[in-house]
């Protein structure tokens, strides 16, 4: 969390603060979409006009249950493609009457 863009060191001589604050936004909070194994994922940022906007701790565990269900379904997405492909995989190499050394 950041509850002012221009006092953090993560933006200090960022050209970002310029356009956050053209943006009206002055606080940033970031939440890491989290693999069960604790990888990253992605990150939902969200940006905030002030410090005063920032999300109420009812409102971070709601944000909290959201990612980690995006998090679920993005493992869960990925495991499902990469099991349909190699199916995909397995059943042209099946039907190959070349034999795979001569390619």
């Amino acid at each position: 969390m950041v509850a002012e863009v221009a006092d953090d060191p993560l933006f200090t001589g960022s050209t970002a603060i310029g356009d956050l604050r053209a943006l009206g936004a002055h606080a940033v909070v970031s939440t890491p979409l989290l693999s069960a194994e604790g990888e990253c994922l992605a990150v939902v940022t969200t940006f905030h006009g002030s410090r005063e906007q920032l999300p109420t701790a009812d409102e971070h565990d709601a944000v909290d249950e959201l990612t980690d269900r995006a998090a679920r379904w993005l493992e869960w997405s990925h495991r499902n493609r990469v099991r349909r492909a190699l199916e995909r995989l397995h059943a042209a190499a099946k039907s190959m009457t070349v034999p795979p050394a001569a390619f």
